[in-house]
């Protein structure tokens, strides 16, 4: 009995053999199929599997990017098939464009595996419009956030826009560090995703940016989230100039949209809560320490000689209990030991100004103190450095660097103290 004919698959199939100005014996090359069989597609009596099909989307030159992705799904789909989110990639990739701001890229990036695959699938798979990544400052937020990148603090999220950034039109990065307007950072998006055709600031507005991430997809960064929240009142109130990030956090959180805010925070702003409850679309990580496994492989990549030194087996287990797994820590603790070229004599060093700072000699015997350990990194930067940490210290809250150099002794311009701003410590 003979089949039924697939008449609408028949004339697509058909359409794009006659585009592409293909012949039955080269189609028949390109699968390695017998010439009936291709009769039989064309005419419709027959659907390719589907790693045929995957064969002729080359061939058939679909239009580039997403005019061609359009093209190709609605081909598939009548065959029976979908593309997966990696042949979406391979077979139309996206011209990306990046603005990656004042990110700063870090030395290197280590573990995290699960948590990126965590978040890939939240951002990519679950299209989750708004993501807060919230965890004590240094445990590598924004490493994971530039491919494989970074330490510290931002080196978390920079990964993860390294490794998803070609699903966006768009990735912005933005840090919060100096509690910028809104209005900056909403103009900055604007003009770039409207690639400098929407120049006039005063009608960048919160809905603005909605409608273009609805028209495009874009994966938008916001690192130091914390800053813009006021210092010694609780953790979650806005500063005064800064409540309107509340509602730039709600909309993205409950309008539907095609793109994805991703927030970098030591605290958890209180909307991301409240919507974490009642939407599937947005979600909050709480970042942990590395476990000892990843501890050491970043440890190793700063001073591989411990690992092979006596003391490993005696330290490694007081090292990670002192650090927490935080990787600004281990750096910290790879580096001294690594300067002072003698492991031993590190450990006698550390234990005893952990003795001389605590006055306890039994709770530190055999054990390192952090309190000690950033003491001894304190003692060891230049007057300068030392000086601008105590007057961060005391102003607490964001400090202009005009407001700061009429504060300090040492430093006679602006640029010595931007060359200070690089120290590691700082």
């Amino acid at each position: 009995m003979k089949k039924n004919k697939n008449r609408l698959f028949s004339a697509l199939f058909d359409k794009y053999m006659e585009r592409a100005e293909l012949k039955n014996t080269e189609l028949v090359g390109i699968t390695g199929v017998e010439p009936e069989t291709v009769s039989r597609w064309i005419q419709g009596y027959q659907i390719p599997i589907r790693d045929n099909l995957l064969k002729c989307i080359e061939p058939f030159g679909f239009p580039a990017q997403e005019d061609g992705l359009r093209e190709c799904n609605e081909f598939f789909a009548e065959a029976g098939y979908s593309l997966t989110q990696e042949e979406k990639r391979k077979y139309f990739p996206r011209k990306t464009k990046y603005d990656w701001g004042t990110q700063r890229q870090a030395k290197f990036f280590v573990g995290r595996t699960e948590t990126l695959e965590k978040l890939k699938k939240w951002v990519i798979e679950d299209k989750c419009g708004l993501v807060s990544i919230v965890g004590f400052g240094g445990v590598g937020k924004t490493s994971l956030s530039i491919e494989l990148a970074g330490i510290g603090k931002t080196a978390l999220s920079g990964q993860l826009a390294q490794d998803i950034g070609d699903n966006f039109d768009y990735v912005i990065w933005r840090s919060l560090s100096n509690a910028p307007p809104i209005e900056e950072i909403l103009s900055d998006m604007i003009k770039f995703i409207s690639e400098q055709q929407d120049v006039e600031s005063s009608r960048h507005t919160i809905k603005k940016l909605l409608n273009y991430l609805k028209k495009y997809r874009c994966l938008l960064i916001l690192d130091n989230v914390e800053d813009i929240f006021q210092s010694g009142k609780p953790a979650d109130q806005y500063r005064e100039k800064h409540k309107e990030y509340a509602r730039l956090f709600e909309q993205l959180g409950e309008v539907p949209h095609q793109s994805c805010l991703l927030l970098n925070s030591r605290i958890v702003p209180p909307e991301i809560k409240d919507l974490n409850n009642h939407y599937a679309e947005v979600q909050l990580l709480r970042l942990e320490g590395l476990n000892e496994q990843e501890g050491q492989k970043l440890f190793n990549q700063i001073n591989d000689h411990f690992a092979h030194s006596p003391e490993f087996d005696t330290q490694w287990k007081n090292i990670m209990e002192n650090s927490k797994g935080n990787p600004f820590v281990l750096e910290r603790f790879a580096a001294s030991i690594k300067g002072t070229g003698n492991v031993s004599k590190f450990f006698h060093e550390l234990s005893a100004e952990s003795i001389k700072y605590t006055g306890n000699v039994s709770k530190f015997f055999n054990k390192l103190s952090l309190e000690a350990f950033l003491q001894k990194i304190f003692d060891n930067l230049s007057d300068t450095e030392q000086e601008l940490v105590y007057w961060l210290s005391i102003n607490r809250e964001f400090v202009s660097q005009d407001e700061l150099k009429n504060d300090l002794l040492f430093f006679n311009s602006k640029e010595q103290l931007n060359n200070t701003r690089c120290s590691s410590f700082l």
